[in-house]
C-alpha cells in the first residue's frame, strides 16, 4: 500500500504566481515528504495518471520559502512591474478568444468604417494576416482531431495499486475528477481524499460575489458522491459543507479540519527596513493588510472607509495602509489604484518573503476585512509576528484568534473608520495586545500541519485495512431506459429515487449494469450527473447524455464498438420490428409462419 499526494495543481494547472491555494498545497507536500519519505507524488494526465518522482522536486524539498522556490522554479513573475492591459485592447480581446475570429471581425469593420487609400492599405495588412492564421487554423484542427482519436485509443494508465491512498488538496479547475472517477472504477479498493478550503462560492449572501457557484456545486456532489474522506480548512469549512451535503441530500462523509500553518521567513540581513520603505513608498507609521485583491476580502468597504477619513480629517492623521495582494484586478484594484486622493494613504505591492517580514516587523497593527475565509492563512501570520489584528466579525477569524484580536462589523464601513482611527492613536491598547499575544497564542507551523495531515492519512490506512467490502446496486433497468427513451414514471422512477437517496447512506456501494455477456460499473463521474440534478427528471436526463456519450469513447469501460449488419441482417430487424407492432395473438401467427419459411430454406 502506497499514500500519494496529487500535485496536479501547482505542477500542471496554475500558471500564475504562489497565491494562497498554491501556497498551502506546497507547504503541506514539503512537510508531508518529512514526516513521511515513503509518500509519492502524482499529476493527473489527459490519458490518466503519472508519478512525480521525488528527485524531480529537489527543488521544493531544499527551499526556505516555498514561494520564492516555486516562482524560480517556474520562472514566473510576482512582481509589480506586470504588464497593464489597455482597455481598449481588452475589449479587443474579448471580443473573441480566437485571433482568427478577430481578424474575421476586423475585416467587416475595415469594409463597412474605411474608404479610399485608408481601407486598401487596411485590406493588405488585414488579408496578410487573415491567410496565414487560415492555414495554421486548419492544420491545428486537423492536428486536434487527430490527437484526440489518439486520446480515444489510448490505454487508461496511472501508476496505483489495489488499496492505496491518494490525497489531493488542489482545485476544481484541473478537470481531474473525470480520471479519478475512471480510477474508482478500476481499482475498487483505493482510497479517495480531497481538501476543502472554504464554500465561499456557495455561501448563501456570498455567492453573489463570483460566477462559479454552478461548476463550484457540481465539484463538491462530485467529492462528496466520489471521495471516501475529505480534510477542510479548518472547522469552520467543515461545519459549511456539511450543511451544504446535507441541504442537496448528499452522503456526508468523515471529515478532518486542518489548521494550515504561518510559517515566518526571516530576512537574511540582505533587506533593511530603510530600503524596503523607500522601494514601496511606505511611511514610518503605517498598517498592513495581506490578501489578494478578491471580492471576498472586502477592501471595498476599506476604501470607502478611507474616503470617509479623507472627508473629516487632516491627510497627516489619517494611517498609510499597505495591501500586499498582487497586481489589481475588478472594480476594487481599479478604484484604489485610479483614485488620486488616495494614491499616499492606500499603497499596493507584491514583495518578495524577505520583504514581507520586514514589512510585517514594522507595520504598526494588521486589519483583516475579509466577508468569508475556511482557515485563514494571514490572521495566524500576524499574531506569529505579535502584532494585533483588526478583524471581520465572522466565525473562522473568532475561531482562529479569540479574544486576541478586535472585531468590526463586515460591511460597515464607518466602524471601520472609527476603529482603524482608534488603534493608530492609542499605543498603549497595541502595546497590550501584542503582550497578551506573546502570552497567548501559539502558532502553528507549516510543520505541524503536515503532521497532522500525516496522522490523518495514517488513521485512514488504519481504516482501509480493515473493510474492503462492497455493495452492489443494480441499475440495468435505468441502463436498458435510456436507450429505450423511457420518461420517467413509476418503477423506472423508483428505482432512480433510491439509487439517488443510498448513495448518501451506503458509503461503499458502487453501481452496476447487468448486460448479456457482462457486467459493468458506472463510474461516479457518470452517475454523479444524476447525484447533482434537483430534480429527478433532469437528473435522468443528464445522465442518458453522459451514459450515451461514454458508449462512444474508446478510451471508456462502457465503449461498445457498434457491429455492421449485414444486408439480410437489416432485413430481419426491421422484419422484428414490424412483428412487434401487432397484438399478442398475431405475433404468435406471424412467428409460426416465419419459422415454417426458415425450415424450408434449411430443408432446401
Amino acid at each position: 500500500m502506497s499514500v500519494w499526494m496529487d500535485l496536479t495543481n501547482t505542477m500542471r494547472t496554475w500558471k500564475g504566481g504562489c497565491v494562497g491555494i498554491v501556497r498551502a498545497e506546497l507547504e503541506i507536500a514539503k512537510n508531508l515528504k518529512k514526516k513521511n519519505p515513503e509518500i509519492r507524488f502524482c499529476v493527473s494526465e489527459e490519458i490518466g495518471f503519472s508519478e512525480i518522482k521525488s528527485e524531480e522536486l529537489e527543488w521544493l524539498w531544499n527551499s526556505d520559502s516555498v514561494s520564492d522556490a516555486y516562482i524560480k522554479h517556474f520562472n514566473r513573475n510576482n512582481k509589480n512591474d506586470e504588464f497593464k492591459i489597455p482597455e481598449g485592447l481588452k475589449k479587443a480581446i474579448n471580443t473573441s478568444p480566437a485571433r482568427i475570429e478577430r481578424v474575421k471581425i476586423l475585416k467587416k469593420l475595415v469594409n463597412s468604417k474605411l474608404h479610399g487609400i485608408k481601407k486598401l492599405i487596411a485590406m493588405v495588412i488585414t488579408n496578410s494576416i487573415y491567410i496565414p492564421l487560415k492555414i495554421i487554423s486548419k492544420f491545428n484542427n486537423e492536428f486536434r482531431n487527430s490527437l484526440s482519436n489518439k486520446k480515444e485509443s489510448c490505454e487508461f494508465i496511472h501508476p496505483f495499486k489495489e488499496n492505496d491512498i491518494i490525497f489531493s488538496c488542489g482545485w476544481y479547475t484541473s478537470n481531474k475528477e473525470y480520471q479519478y472517477s475512471r480510477l474508482k472504477s478500476s481499482l475498487q479498493n483505493i482510497k479517495l481524499i480531497y481538501l476543502v478550503y472554504d464554500l465561499v462560492l456557495v455561501k448563501k449572501g456570498l455567492k453573489h460575489l463570483y460566477d462559479g457557484q454552478k461548476i463550484f456545486s457540481k465539484y463538491l456532489t462530485w467529492i462528496s458522491t466520489n471521495c471516501d474522506y475529505i480534510f477542510y480548512g479548518g472547522e469552520t469549512a467543515k461545519k459549511d459543507a456539511e450543511e451544504f451535503f446535507k441541504e442537496n441530500k448528499l452522503p456526508i462523509k468523515k471529515g478532518f479540519p486542518v489548521k494550515f500553518g504561518s510559517n515566518i521567513i526571516r530576512s537574511t540581513g540582505s533587506c533593511s527596513k530603510e530600503d524596503v520603505l523607500k522601494k514601496y513608498s511606505i511611511s514610518n507609521d503605517y498598517i498592513l493588510a495581506v490578501g489578494s485583491i478578491d471580492p471576498k476580502k472586502n477592501y471595498m468597504t476599506i476604501y470607502r472607509a478611507y474616503k470617509l477619513m479623507l472627508q473629516s480629517l487632516p491627510e497627516e492623521k489619517i494611517p498609510q495602509l499597505v495591501i500586499v495582494g498582487g497586481h489589481p484586478t475588478g472594480l476594487t484594484g481599479e478604484f484604489i489604484e485610479n483614485d488620486t486622493e488616495l494614491s499616499k494613504k492606500i499603497t499596493l505591492i507584491t514583495p518578495s518573503d524577505e520583504e514581507l517580514d520586514v514589512i510585517y516587523r514594522n507595520c504598526k497593527f494588521t486589519i483583516l476585512p475579509t466577508v468569508y475565509e475556511g482557515w485563514s492563512l494571514t490572521l495566524p501570520e500576524s499574531l506569529s509576528y505579535g502584532k494585533f489584528c483588526l478583524c471581520s466579525d465572522v466565525a473562522p477569524l473568532r475561531e482562529i484568534a479569540g479574544e486576541l484580536s478586535d472585531y468590526v462589523e463586515t460591511m460597515d464601513s464607518v466602524e471601520w473608520m472609527n476603529k482603524i482611527l482608534y488603534y493608530n492613536e492609542n499605543n498603549e491598547i497595541l502595546k497590550s495586545y501584542s503582550e497578551k499575544i506573546e502570552k497567548n497564542w501559539k502558532s502553528i507551523t507549516w510543520k505541524d500541519c503536515g503532521q497532522k495531515v500525516n496522522e490523518y492519512l495514517l488513521q485512514i490506512a488504519d481504516e482501509n485495512l480493515k473493510y474492503n467490502g462492497k455493495i452492489y446496486y443494480d441499475l440495468t433497468l435505468i441502463w436498458h431506459s435510456i436507450f429505450s427513451k423511457s420518461n420517467v414514471s413509476g418503477i423506472l422512477r423508483t428505482q432512480l429515487q433510491l439509487a439517488k437517496n443510498l448513495i448518501s447512506e451506503i458509503n461503499n456501494i458502487e453501481y452496476i449494469v447487468l448486460l448479456d455477456d457482462k457486467y459493468i460499473i458506472l463510474d461516479k463521474y457518470s452517475i454523479n450527473q444524476l447525484f447533482s440534478s434537483k430534480s429527478i427528471e433532469e437528473g435522468f436526463k443528464e445522465l442518458s447524455h453522459q451514459i450515451k456519450w461514454l458508449t462512444t469513447q474508446k478510451s471508456s469501460a462502457i465503449y461498445e464498438k457498434k457491429k455492421m449488419l449485414s444486408r439480410n441482417e437489416k432485413f430481419g430487424e426491421a422484419i422484428w420490428l414490424m412483428v412487434s407492432l401487432f397484438p399478442s395473438k398475431i405475433q404468435k401467427m406471424m412467428v409460426k409462419h416465419i419459422d415454417k419459411i426458415k425450415e424450408k430454406k434449411e430443408y432446401k
